[in-house]
């Protein structure tokens, strides 16, 4: 997605592989999470799963779409708080830069003959991009506080948060009446939860830096791994897929019974 396009949260999308031949047949599921180092700011995955019995795909496809889309969306909800962080310290970052851009712009017309520079650092042409970059970030920020404000969401993550607090009860860290209360709170049941999840101490403790506009785009880090833009859901995802690998490895007889 370029910054020219609107920022759209991208689908799941799924289908059918069929290799007769060698006795293989797949569901295969492709799902997009975010994140701010990727270009375009998405990174593509895909979940599937490979049978050799035919019928458990085509007797199980909407049950197997229904599995697997609750898989993703656990990734996506701890994706979508990792991205809106990360957008929270993009944003300090060309707020900074902005500021500092400004300054320059001021020192460059009082004094130009002593100012030697390239034309990629000049600061009028730098402070150009980087407004656009600020309203663009904007833009994907109110797209991933739209969609975490959705009300399938906000069951997702009071889900993840329940569960964390009941991991930390097996380790004696906090009591279960507190995870009782948090259960039955208000902060799980409006929106608020995932505002608060995303903005608060997002920017706290961070220290902005200055970004040049036309390194903006240079993609020179190594991409995280899948837990590490999951964070707070990935177990739960991973668990999610090892009970539909245990559920479907039953044979085909023993899927249609539980169906009845």
């Amino acid at each position: 997605q370029g910054q020219e396009e609107e920022f759209d949260i991208s689908p799941d999308s799924q289908v059918l592989i069929t290799e007769p031949k060698d006795g293989a047949y797949a569901y295969v599921h492709y799902f997009a999470l975010n994140d701010i180092q990727a270009r375009g700011y998405l990174r593509q995955y895909c979940l599937c799963y490979i049978t050799s019995t035919p019928s458990k795909l085509t007797d199980n496809f909407e049950k197997l779409q229904k599995d697997f889309f609750e898989v993703t969306a656990l990734f996506k909800c701890g994706n979508h708080r990792v991205f809106g962080k990360d957008l929270e310290h993009r944003l300090a970052d060309l707020e900074y830069s902005k500021e500092l851009l400004e300054t320059d712009n001021e020192e460059i017309e009082s004094d130009i003959p002593e100012y030697d520079c390239q034309t990629e650092d000049i600061p009028e042409t730098n402070l150009q991009v980087i407004i656009k970059d600020i309203s663009y970030v904007n833009n994907i920020m109110k797209s991933i506080s739209q969609e975490m404000r959705k009300e399938s969401n906000v069951r997702i993550q009071q889900w993840i948060e329940t569960n964390r607090l009941l991991m930390r009860v097996n380790e004696g860290a906090v009591s279960d009446s507190f995870v009782k209360a948090a259960g039955n709170s208000r902060f799980y049941t409006t929106h608020n939860f995932t505002r608060e999840r995303v903005e608060t101490n997002a920017t706290e403790g961070y220290q902005p830096k200055r970004v040049m506009a036309h390194l903006a785009q240079r993609f020179s880090r190594q991409l995280r791994s899948l837990d590490e833009l999951s964070v707070g859901s990935f177990s739960l995802a991973m668990s999610a897929l090892k009970d539909i690998h245990k559920k479907y490895s039953q044979s085909d007889i023993a899927l249609q019974v539980e169906q009845m």
